[in-house]
């Protein structure tokens, strides 16, 4: 890999990991954004800045910053402690779920001429359930009219499910 291939990485993984403090773990709190914190981020940006626009770019020094700056992103953000754990974990068969999960409440309104395209509203609705749990699903029956004026290639029926994924 080249030298510039290498630092558009470090550049790309350090906007993530700054992307992934601020939304992930410094909104719910499982960071504490303290004076390491930002001393790093800054630390970041102005290693980037060097890289882009001075003649600091390339230089030994540089190389040597870059690298002290991955394993201090490393050593904060515990990532080679998490892989050791997460590939131990998988190695035994004993990784557990993360805890987290997302509620997502679907209301599923069709058209009444929805088969005349060629969608099958039950196939959506098993992909989404094959991405989750079930865990409610009320059915709109209000719009079925009654059986001898039913048409059989048409939709009547409307579906609001909640899940968690």
């Amino acid at each position: 890999m080249t030298e510039s291939a290498i630092k558009e990485v470090f550049i790309s993984e350090t906007r993530e990991i700054i992307e992934k403090f601020e939304s992930d773990q410094v909104r719910s709190g499982g960071i504490v954004v303290n004076n390491s914190l930002i001393d790093l981020i800054l630390d970041s940006i102005d290693w980037i800045r060097d890289e882009l626009f001075t003649e600091k770019a390339g230089t030994e020094e540089s190389r040597a910053v870059m690298t002290e700056l991955q394993q201090h992103i490393i050593e904060f953000t515990g990532e080679d402690k998490a892989g050791e754990a997460e590939a131990e974990e998988e190695s035994k068969g004993t990784k557990q779920k993360a805890g987290v999960y997302n509620y997502f409440r679907i209301k599923a309104r069709f058209r009444e001429d929805v088969f005349e395209t060629g969608i099958d509203p039950l196939m959506i609705i098993e992909d989404l359930l094959a991405i989750g749990t079930l865990l409610t699903e009320n059915v709109d029956r209000e719009q079925l009219p009654g059986l001898e004026t039913m048409n059989p290639q048409r939709l009547w029926m409307n579906s609001e499910i909640a899940m968690r994924c």
